[in-house]
């Protein structure tokens, strides 16, 4: 039987779950994507120069074909539930330049660094800044 009581409750059920993700993640920008990327890759691999015995002059962080998927949930950290995230697929071109005569080391970054379109999951941290899960971080 159907009443105007079962009624009321889906209606509040479909409010509250149509502003889940929306209210909770705005949709991220391309420009936002790309600073994104280039502020965690570029101090990641400068952070490796010790590796490198001192010797990365610069790292070269390009970033292009950004496309953003619909909002989804991905478990983005072990033993935690599923939380939204925006998909996206960006061909990521690192460069390490060296001090030395080395040459340059080309890389990629993303979830699958050995073609383009990498993705990534973008997300926002507990302040409010746009960080991404990949494989390898």
């Amino acid at each position: 039987m159907y009443t105007w009581k079962k009624h009321a409750l889906l209606s509040l059920a479909a409010i509250a779950l149509a502003g889940c993700f929306g209210d909770r993640l705005p949709k991220i920008s391309e420009d936002e994507v790309i600073k994104s990327i280039q502020g965690e890759f570029g101090p990641y691999y400068r952070a490796t120069n010790k590796l490198y015995g001192g010797g990365v002059k610069d790292v070269l962080v390009d970033v292009s074909g950004v496309k953003i998927g619909p909002i989804t949930e991905m478990q983005l950290f072990y033993g935690k539930v599923a939380e939204p995230c925006w998909p996206v697929k960006a061909d990521v071109r690192i460069t390490v330049v060296f001090n030395a005569h080395a040459p340059s080391e080309s890389l990629r970054g993303g979830l699958n660094d050995s073609s383009p379109g990498e993705g990534f999951c973008f997300y926002k941290d507990e302040f409010k800044d746009w960080k991404f899960k990949t494989s390898r971080f």
